[in-house]
């Protein structure tokens, strides 16, 4: 089994919060492998909320760049909060005006990735946030980066995940 896979299949194993020992024996490896996976995966969820929080507070036209919704998927499973993730949507809508939403010449769509994070009535209560979607193929995703990092670290922090 090549690394790359073995690293794959460790991951999705985690993910199913299962002992080390079965992790090793499932991706046919050592132990000693397996623990360095995750204490890499748990650095790298450390790094994505150290640059949530600099894009939380760099306001709109901070020079702190928006972590990737990939990572912030990887960092929420890590933290053990419920989320949905997709890594191939497409949205047609290019641009929105007076409450209209406009297709361009790109019928096809804008490809991206979608996060979604729809709480409990007990977590939004406690939160105050009710839904968190971030969309990459949405046309102002980029304008509303700050707002979406600072609702992850606002519900992160309310929930004792940070």
């Amino acid at each position: 089994m090549e690394t790359k896979n073995k690293k794959d299949t460790i991951i999705e194993l985690l993910k199913q919060d299962l002992s080390n020992d079965i992790i090793a024996l499932r991706a046919d490896c050592d132990v000693s492998y397996v623990k360095s996976v995750e204490k890499q995966i748990k650095a790298s969820a450390s790094k994505t909320i150290e640059k949530l929080k600099i894009k939380a507070e760099s306001g709109a036209f901070g020079k702190a760049r928006m972590p990737s919704i990939t990572s912030i998927s990887e960092m929420l499973t890590v933290f053990g909060v419920k989320h949905e993730y997709d890594d191939d949507v497409i949205n047609v809508v290019e641009y929105r005006s007076a409450g209209r939403n406009y297709v361009n010449s790109r019928h096809d769509g804008k490809k991206g990735k979608k996060l979604i994070i729809n709480p409990t009535k007990e977590e939004s209560e406690l939160t105050k946030i009710h839904y968190i979607e971030l969309d990459s193929s949405d046309s102002y995703y980029s304008w509303n980066t700050n707002d979406y990092a600072r609702k992850l670290v606002q519900y992160l922090t309310a929930l004792g995940k940070i």
